[in-house]
């Protein structure tokens, strides 16, 4: 399950995403994701987003996801606006593609960032689709949706 998870992610991934959530105005994004492996027992990543309208930089993140036994994933993600979020999960394989259900088991904010009290993510991973769902909480607001997109392989 760890190489076929590699394989189908490697290489730079890019589509379209639209954004939600009660304290900021609906937004629509272009986004670019590259993974990489080199062996081992990780995935490493980078992500950035531009505004679809105007094109300015939106948000960029990095990570690692740790490929564990029996389906088990973790991820660690650093966000440039100081967050930094530590998840645990599940892999789930299916005929034609790979489901990672994450929830976050830790997120910190620099001193200067904001709160933000939890994430999940789910991700769908095809051979040359991947879709994701990116749900947070922060104060004063319940769990909810705030991304979703599709990419594609580039």
């Amino acid at each position: 399950m760890t190489v076929r998870l590699q394989d189908m992610l490697g290489g730079v991934w890019k589509g379209e995403g639209r954004g939600s959530y009660p304290t900021v105005q609906d937004f629509k994004y272009t986004e670019m994701t590259s993974f990489n492996h080199v062996g081992k027992p990780w995935i490493g990543f980078s992500q950035s987003t531009k505004s679809k309208e105007s094109e300015a930089p939106l948000h960029s993140e990095s990570g690692f996801i740790r490929l564990l036994p029996e389906g088990n994933i973790e991820l660690a993600v650093a966000h440039a606006f100081g967050i930094v979020e530590i998840y645990t999960g599940l892999m789930e394989e299916l005929e034609d593609h790979l489901i990672l259900k994450l929830n976050s088991a830790a997120v910190v904010s620099s001193p200067s960032a904001k709160v933000v009290e939890s994430t999940e993510r789910l991700i769908e991973v095809y051979p040359d689709l991947l879709r994701y769902r990116f749900l947070m909480a922060i104060p004063g607001y319940p769990h909810q949706l705030h991304l979703e997109a599709e990419l594609k392989r580039a």
